[in-house]
């Protein structure tokens, strides 16, 4: 008998721990904790860190866990406080809240407290027969490809026959012949060991004659666009009343630029890139247009609106967005890049407006206002800037008093209260993108978001508040998409200071307080900043 119960223990018994290990183990990986001591089960989540560099210490509530990378699991639900810290570094930290079975992803930079600076231009500039003004053209993260203007002023001793020129009276002595130059550099890095090359590439350079002057009385203004692409390099070389246009390769030496100083003539709008790298943007007689660089032709776009004037984008397929008015509709049309096979994709006028969601900014105004269509249309009445998402989904349009979205589609639209809105940069991982509201906040716009992401929702937040006595210069994401560069100078003073701030925490670190010009560029490796050091350019690393 005693046998048989045993036997009936172990038939049923063994199931039911198997059962209930199941559960537990499953409650345990869902982020629930069993409370020992009062027997019951906690609702938790897990908090993952990385950091770059790694091994920072992290801090849970003031209590040290470990070193990242970490994932901190059975955390309890409500209000947490995490610390970063590692020797030579720059603090972070942030609150966050914990909610059960969510995992909450935390990656970030770190910032060195004591960034190093290296010259790039030391061997260049020691050459005592050579002095340079230098101004320099940054990529944008990715491209890793900057470029350099230098005039060069070389003076050689004219030769005689004379076998002693001390024989000679001094005014029959040969007057040294000085000869100017204007050179285009580069300097790419290394994308296989994410380090920098130790030479700066020549690619070209400019006699007086080629441009026309003497450029040891007149000194060029320059300036110089890289394509998206890295390949290409559109300069505008710009002496008293003379300008001239070049399209050079930054990939080859001493190449011979092509002169397309033609349609510079009348120009109204400053030729830009294409997003696809092909065309360059410009305007016209009145006319928007565009230059073909791989078949050498122009072709027209759009003329200009006397109300609005030219207002486009281009895309990273090659297509033109631009508005278009009418007596009392607006347009949006999508083109190609030779004006063929134009669309119109918005008519505001026959939109349906009864899914607009309004979240305005102002104190003073009720969250959740409904706009009537007659006020959306007075929103878009004036629109200054039209913004197509990186991956060709959404419409944004900025009009001075609201940021307003449209998909292609135009199913859905969404109107954000703004004051005089100006865009800056789409986010790298392209679901945010910053902008300035009446020129005194720097503000982001998350506009896709993942259900699964508990950092970010769709909307507007208030990145930082821009002091009255500062001037901003820069605004460029670093490529982890967690942080924002900018440089600034206060009071009108002469040195510029860049610093960083946390899009999550808004906490501001800072990389460095001697520049001596407000423009930079961050490498796609997200560890140094090129920008201008006294008479030279240098790197400055600001992370190991």
């Amino acid at each position: 008998m005693k046998r048989k119960i045993q036997q009936t223990i172990g038939i049923v018994g063994i199931p039911l721990l198997l059962i209930f290990g199941t559960v537990v183990t499953y409650l345990l990986a869902k982020g629930y904790r069993i409370n020992i001591a009062s027997g019951e089960i906690e609702r938790t989540g897990v908090i993952s860190v990385k950091t770059s560099p790694r091994k920072a210490t992290i801090y849970l509530d003031e209590g040290m866990i470990g070193r990242s990378p970490r994932a901190i699991a059975g955390v309890s639900e409500g209000a947490h406080t995490v610390r970063l810290e590692k020797t030579g570094y720059q603090p972070w930290s942030t609150e966050i809240f914990v909610e059960a079975e969510q995992l909450i992803p935390l990656e970030i930079p770190l910032f060195l407290i004591q960034p190093t600076t290296f010259p790039i231009f030391p061997d260049i500039t020691s050459d005592l027969n050579t002095s340079y003004s230098i101004v320099s053209s940054f990529s944008d993260p990715g491209n890793m490809i900057y470029t350099f203007c230098a005039i060069a002023t070389t003076t050689i001793q004219a030769s005689t026959n004379t076998t002693s020129d001390s024989t000679l009276p001094q005014e029959e002595l040969p007057v040294p012949l000085t000869t100017r130059t204007l050179q285009i550099w580069t300097y790419p890095s290394d994308r296989r060991f994410w380090e920098l090359s130790v030479q700066p590439r020549l690619i070209t350079e400019f006699s007086e004659r080629d441009l026309g002057t003497d450029l040891s009385s007149a000194i060029p203004t320059f300036d110089m666009s890289i394509s998206p692409n890295g390949q290409q390099i559109l300069a505008t070389i710009t002496t008293g009343d003379t300008q001239h246009v070049y399209i050079l390769n930054s990939e080859v030496l001493n190449n011979k630029p092509e002169d397309i100083t033609v349609l510079s003539s009348s120009v109204e709008l400053q030729p830009t890139w294409s997003q696809d790298s092909v065309n360059i943007i410009f305007s016209r007689n009145g006319e928007l247009r565009t230059y073909d660089t791989n078949t050498a032709t122009q072709s027209v776009i759009s003329e200009k609106n006397e109300e609005t004037g030219f207002v486009w984008t281009t895309t990273t397929a090659g297509q033109i967005f631009f508005l278009e008015k009418t007596l009392d509709m607006s347009h949006i049309i999508r083109t190609n890049s030779d004006g063929s096979a134009q669309t119109t994709v918005l008519d505001f006028a026959q939109k349906d407006t009864s899914r607009v969601l309004f979240e305005p900014s102002s104190p003073d105004t009720t969250n959740g206002t409904e706009i009537s269509p007659t006020d959306l249309n007075e929103i878009l009445t004036d629109i200054t800037e039209i913004v197509v998402t990186p991956e060709d989904e959404q419409i944004i349009l900025l009009t001075p008093t609201g940021i307003v979205l449209y998909t292609l589609d135009g199913i859905e639209t969404e109107v954000y209260e703004a004051h005089n809105p100006s865009f800056l940069s789409f986010s790298p991982e392209g679901s945010m993108f910053l902008y300035s509201d009446n020129g005194n906040t720097l503000k982001h716009f998350c506009y896709s978001a993942e259900d699964t992401d508990p950092l970010h929702s769709v909307g507007v937040s208030e990145l930082l508040i821009l002091a009255d006595n500062a001037d901003y210069h820069q605004f460029s994401w670093h490529p982890s998409g967690k942080t924002v560069l900018y440089s600034y100078s206060v009071g009108g003073e002469d040195a510029f200071h860049i610093n960083a701030v946390d899009i999550d925490n808004t906490q501001i670190f800072t990389i460095s307080e001697t520049y001596t010009e407000p423009v930079f560029s961050i490498d796609s490796s997200g560890k140094y900043i090129i920008s201008h050091c006294g008479e030279d350019i240098c790197t400055v690393t600001f992370q190991e």
